[in-house]
């Protein structure tokens, strides 16, 4: 993901993190902090989760990968 729109969807993902765990409020006039946030885990967001499914999914496929040292 080293394209600029590469770099926009995993800012994106980052918002949505924060969002759903409460830590910032995006409207149609942009990003706000929560002002004295509850403490939560990242575990809580499923946006979290999805992508550490796909992060898993893809260092498994990579593990199986041949390299050039086979």
């Amino acid at each position: 993901m080293a394209t600029k729109n590469g770099r926009a969807v995993v800012a994106a993902r980052a918002l949505a993190v924060l969002a759903e765990l409460g830590l910032v409020s995006l409207d149609a006039s942009g990003v706000r902090a929560v002002p004295d946030p509850v403490r939560r885990d990242l575990e809580e967001s499923a946006v979290y989760r999805a992508a550490r499914e796909r992060l898993a999914r893809q260092e498994e496929f990579l593990s199986r990968a041949m390299t050039f040292s086979r």
